[in-house]
C-alpha cells in the first residue's frame, strides 16, 4: 500500500482506506507498460522509480485507491 500512501498525499486526501487491482475489459485501447516502486517518502507519484519493459503491465489492468479525506472541486469556465 505504499503506492496508494503517495498518491493520496498528492491529492491532500488523508490515508488510504481501500485499495484494489482488477483486469479492466477489453477494447481494444493500448496501455503504457509501466509501473512504479515507490520508497514512501514521496510527496507525487511522480518521484517513484518508474520502469518501462515488456509483460509489466499490458493496459489491461486498473490500480484503484480510495483514501480517507474529502476534497471539494469546484469546475468552472
Amino acid at each position: 500500500m505504499i503506492e496508494a500512501n503517495v498518491v493520496c498525499r498528492e491529492l491532500d486526501c488523508g490515508n488510504p482506506v481501500a485499495e484494489s487491482r482488477g483486469r479492466l475489459v477489453e477494447d481494444g485501447r493500448r496501455g503504457v507498460t509501466l509501473y512504479s516502486i515507490c520508497r514512501g517518502n514521496e510527496s507525487s507519484i511522480r518521484q517513484c522509480d518508474n520502469r518501462r519493459g515488456p509483460g509489466v503491465c499490458d493496459g489491461k489492468y486498473y490500480h484503484h485507491v480510495t483514501c480517507s479525506g474529502k476534497r471539494l472541486v469546484i469546475l468552472r469556465d
